[in-house]
């Protein structure tokens, strides 16, 4: 603030990737203090306290979330990060309070100063998904909060030129996009096999039914597993279930094509998304990979021998109206069928001209 530079410009990109907005809050009496008020500090009143704001996001939509968030000058003084929910009407943020201090410069270190103001950082959190991204998202916000309490205080302390901001900024953002990259990587894929997850699978099915939707692009799906993969744990061990499972998922790669999605969809079972592929492609994939599958002798040095394996499969075709839940559904009964029936066989969805197709 002292030698004129904003953070707005450089917060907003960055917070924004993360489907954020943020700004500062400086407190009256800090501003006063100051021989020239920079032009990019923003005036606003907050339940009847006085407060400037660096930032690039709306200010009539920021003076209504926090005049919503009944926030007073305590708050704005707290020492200790704070977060809340903030509802109105029918939108819902969330709000992050980070404070941050000045810096002295010295001739060989730096000391951290007394507090000058806020971090603000908020998120329409109305419709925000109730699942596992929540965690991750959290451990990637604490990262951007790290990096961004780091980042002011260099900048607050910098009185002789921006040379050395400038690199520091450059690092640590590509810091970010590695840490981001790596988050959401890991989110999408499943830790024990090292395929996809159902997350990323229901991302692709989504995408599929636009595609068909527009261009009418014919897809299948198999959903398949382990036939009585219960008594393989019961009988050598979960280790042993677990080799079994990532075997059989090495097995299942080397057996598609490069354009098929193979996601772990829970416990045992797997599912294929087999785009530009009809029926008879599908079901007759899904036979090479059961017969080549019962061919397998899983190494599992805990009990000193080899296990076999079969596998059941079920096939559904892309129908006009259909979304990703629904052809999974039919796929799913397909499979069951293939179990009622004896294992170690592929059955396609009911409905079908073929339905009644054995392998």
């Amino acid at each position: 603030v002292e030698v004129g530079l904003s953070m707005g410009p450089i917060l907003e990109p960055l917070t924004r990737e993360m489907g954020m907005l943020s700004a500062l809050l400086f407190p009256q009496q800090l501003v006063d203090s100051i021989p020239e008020r920079p032009p990019f500090l923003v005036p606003m009143r907050i339940n009847g306290d006085d407060v400037y704001l660096d930032t690039c996001a709306s200010s009539s939509e920021l003076a209504s979330i926090l005049g919503t968030a009944n926030l007073t000058q305590a708050d704005f003084q707290s020492s200790q990060p704070q977060w809340r929910r903030v509802a109105s009407g029918e939108r819902e943020w969330l709000l992050f309070l980070l404070p941050f201090r000045g810096a002295v410069i010295g001739q060989s270190d730096q000391q951290t100063g007394a507090q000058v103001g806020q971090l603000l950082i908020w998120r329409d959190y109305s419709d925000a998904a109730k699942d596992q991204a929540r965690c991750r998202q959290k451990i990637l916000l604490l990262a951007l909060l790290l990096w961004l309490g780091m980042a002011i205080l260099v900048y607050y302390g910098l009185k002789r030129g921006t040379s050395f901001l400038q690199s520091r900024v450059d690092a640590q953002t590509r810091e970010i996009r590695t840490l981001a990259d790596s988050l959401q990587e890991q989110a999408m894929t499943d830790p024990l096999t090292a395929v996809r997850n159902r997350r990323y699978l229901i991302r692709r099915l989504q995408e599929q039914q636009s595609r068909y939707e527009r261009r009418r692009e014919v897809a299948s799906v198999i959903m398949l597993d382990v036939d009585h993969f219960k008594q393989i744990n019961d009988r050598y061990g979960h280790i042993c279930g677990d080799q079994v499972l990532i075997a059989l998922a090495r097995q299942l790669e080397k057996a598609m094509r490069p354009t098929d999605i193979l996601a772990r969809y829970g416990g045992e079972e797997f599912c294929i998304l087999l785009p530009m592929t009809d029926l008879d492609e599908a079901k007759v994939l899904a036979e090479r990979l059961r017969q080549q599958v019962a061919k397998l002798a899983i190494a599992c040095p805990k009990v000193g021998e080899r296990i076999q394996i079969t596998i059941s499969l079920g096939i559904a075709t892309w129908r006009s109206g259909d979304s990703g839940q629904d052809i999974i559904r039919r796929a799913d009964e397909a499979l069951y069928r293939a179990k009622q029936k004896g294992r170690d066989r592929v059955e396609i969805e009911s409905g079908s001209p073929r339905s009644s197709s054995e392998f």
